[in-house]
């Protein structure tokens, strides 16, 4: 709250000025800041792999060609995923984004149903 002398009601008056209390209207505050508070803030992408400060390693159980892989695991971290940092390095936790899930779904609705383009765009939308 601040407070303000108005010279023309005289000294012994005084109007207040409320700012809403963001905590108890949360509606009235601006919105925060993007901050870099997120798991995936500054995580590493498919672009960083096998650059001179990462390379990315896929957990054994989805690294391989044979039996008992799980392709799509492996596909999912190896393409499309984030990896997380902790204290600068990878920290071997993988994230999809919304843009990650879209791609996943364009390459599946283009390979498996033979939609591409705006068939297979709009059918991701949906």
């Amino acid at each position: 709250m601040q407070l303000q002398t108005s010279d023309d009601v005289g000294d012994s008056m005084s109007m207040a000025q409320f700012r809403p209390n963001a905590v108890s209207s949360p509606w009235s505050a601006p919105p925060a800041a993007p901050g870099s508070s997120s798991k995936i803030a500054g995580a590493y992408t498919k672009a960083d792999h096998d650059t001179e400060y990462y390379d990315r390693e896929v957990p054994t159980n989805f690294a391989g060609d044979t039996g008992g892989v799980d392709t799509l695991m492996r596909s999912l971290i190896t393409n499309y995923s984030l990896e997380g940092k902790t204290d600068g390095a990878p920290n071997h936790h993988f994230y999809l984004t919304k843009d990650g899930v879209k791609s996943v779904a364009k390459e599946v609705v283009g390979s498996h149903f033979g939609w591409t383009g705006k068939k297979g765009d709009d059918f991701v939308q949906k």
